[in-house]
């Protein structure tokens, strides 16, 4: 989540750490906006 939040690969500070949730309805919902969202990100990461 909180990779999407900054729109990279991130990894946040332990102390600055912060719980998120999603109910099961709403996560079937959103698969396939989060499936782009994974395809974008990991066509980024191999670019580096």
């Amino acid at each position: 989540m909180y990779s999407l939040s900054q729109g990279k690969l991130s990894i946040p500070k332990l102390w600055n750490v912060k719980k998120a949730s999603i109910s099961g309805a709403k996560l079937v919902e959103s698969k396939k906006v989060i499936e782009e969202i994974y395809v974008k990100m990991k066509r980024r990461t191999k670019t580096f």
